[in-house]
């Protein structure tokens, strides 16, 4: 998470100038969240024009709020995952059968 968000952030600019928001594990189940999809670990990078002309004071109010915030302002169409597919998935991206046989040679 820490590389994907950190290491090129003139392109995180560059993104951000499209989409309202950019992140690395883009997930989306029915797992309970108040969310139709969220970056999970809270690693994410938000254009704050597009967040603040939205009502962005609301917020679940639960533990995973900052988690839910942006699914919350933005469709799913709208979120840019920076790992692109193979980050971008349902189910839980913190087993590490979910991404690590995809990621060797990153």
């Amino acid at each position: 998470m820490y590389r994907l968000n950190l290491e090129d952030t003139p392109s995180i600019e560059r993104i951000l100038r499209i989409y309202p928001c950019v992140g690395t594990f883009k997930h989306w189940d029915d797992s309970g969240m108040n969310t139709p999809w969220y970056y999970a670990g809270t690693f994410y990078w938000y254009n704050h024009l597009a967040v603040y002309s939205k009502d962005w004071q609301k917020t679940t109010g639960t533990r995973f709020a900052a988690e839910e915030y942006l699914g919350n302002l933005f469709p799913i169409e709208q979120a840019y995952c920076l790992g692109g597919s193979r980050y971008e998935k349902p189910g839980n991206l913190y087993l590490s059968t979910n991404y690590l046989n995809e990621n060797q040679n990153v």
